[in-house]
């Protein structure tokens, strides 16, 4: 493993003086990092990780674990009834106490990420680091929308925090027990729009707040209210003080690796109205043909930063190619919440996107007006 390490180590600092130069960082690199990220994101999780199974029936401040919830890069959710009272909470621990790098094929999990000049690095930090900043997030959330951090203690050298049992269901769940999809949109519209008023929220407040890791898994609903779970955190403080700080986020929801939860609700919302990411391309050919020549050359630079899974938005599939049933005004609403629009020669160009939450949010109403579907001819 410590091969591997300096083999990356080697690579990113060649990939870095090239960045430094303006010379753009040869596909052969940027394969061959991924590759030894891939290998080391499998020796951490046979050689450090005991399996989630282990922690059933043990006993933390009481509560015994006897199911699990969910798992993600760092950790595991579980749910612990306390044996004396019956009172039943959910309990997030860390996976292990060493350090660990995720898959970076995997955009759709938590990664740690940092930047030099750009190039993007995929690193090793440790569960109990990652799960410590992510509770001290919770606590000093300010806008009420979190789940609430009930305590937080170490157990077996693992840093865990418990949360209230939440009685509701996800948006992921949610999304994927409605089979209805005409019954769905009108129900579909309501959720984002309390969504957007949510993001609000949050900019209101002084200084503004952002969730970081928002998507399907991370948004829970019970009958009164939405509850937000497993925030990102951005700016953690390597442990090595010559080095950048360190991101914990979803590449999927977040490719510009910006605090930007508008575009992480855009890529939601259009998952949910496409049933499937679009980011989730990895199958697909590149279309170029299909892309304006400017906004062309700004992915294929980000392609050469590593920036995965951004510039594989050039495999994209538009809205209607999906779901033929969808109106024109809900593609061009769908395409400009990924800061995209058809130009006058019919070709996908970048755009601003929605400016702030209250924007999308009226163009949401506007689609509850019109309709999500076309007419029927």
């Amino acid at each position: 493993m410590n091969e591997l390490r300096k083999r990356k180590a080697g690579l990113e600092h060649a990939a870095l003086m090239m960045a430094a130069e303006g010379v753009a960082v040869p596909p052969e690199i940027n394969e061959e990092l991924n590759q030894l990220a891939r290998s080391l994101a499998g020796l951490s999780e046979s050689i450090s990780q005991s399996p989630w199974t282990s922690f059933l029936g043990e006993e933390i401040e009481g509560f015994v674990l006897n199911e699990k919830l969910s798992s993600g890069t760092y950790s595991h959710i579980f749910k612990g009834v306390h044996e004396k009272t019956g009172e039943i909470c959910a309990i997030k621990i860390a996976r292990t106490s060493d350090p660990i790098i995720a898959n970076p094929d995997d955009h759709f999990s938590k990664q740690a990420i940092r930047f030099h000049l750009e190039l993007c690095q995929y690193v090793d930090i440790s569960p109990n680091n990652v799960l410590q900043h992510e509770s001290e997030r919770l606590q000093n959330d300010r806008s009420g929308h979190f789940v609430k951090v009930l305590s937080t203690g170490m157990h077996n050298d693992l840093f865990y925090y418990r949360m209230p049992f939440i009685e509701g269901t996800s948006l992921k769940s949610f999304e994927e027990l409605t089979s209805d999809f005409s019954q769905f949109t009108s129900i579909n519209l309501d959720i984002f729009e309390r969504l957007c008023t949510v993001l609000d929220d949050f900019f209101l407040l002084t200084p503004a707040q952002y969730h970081g890791n928002l998507q399907p898994d991370a948004i829970m609903f019970t009958k009164s209210e939405f509850v937000l779970l497993s925030p990102g955190i951005f700016e953690i403080p390597d442990p090595n003080p010559d080095q950048p700080t360190i991101t914990i986020t979803t590449p999927a929801y977040y490719p510009f690796f910006e605090k930007n939860d508008l575009f992480a609700l855009g890529v939601t919302f259009w998952e949910s109205i496409c049933r499937e990411n679009p980011f989730n391309v990895k199958s697909n050919t590149e279309r170029e043909a299909l892309f304006s020549n400017d906004l062309r050359e700004a992915l294929d630079y980000r392609k050469a930063l590593i920036h995965t899974p951004l510039w594989q938005i050039l495999k994209l599939k538009l809205p209607r190619e999906i779901r033929s049933e969808l109106s024109m005004q809900t593609e061009s609403v769908l395409l400009k919440a990924l800061k995209l629009e058809m130009n006058k020669d019919g070709y996908l160009t970048g755009v601003p996107g929605f400016a702030s939450a209250t924007e999308f949010k009226e163009a949401l109403n506007e689609l509850a007006d019109s309709g999500v579907l076309a007419s029927p001819k």
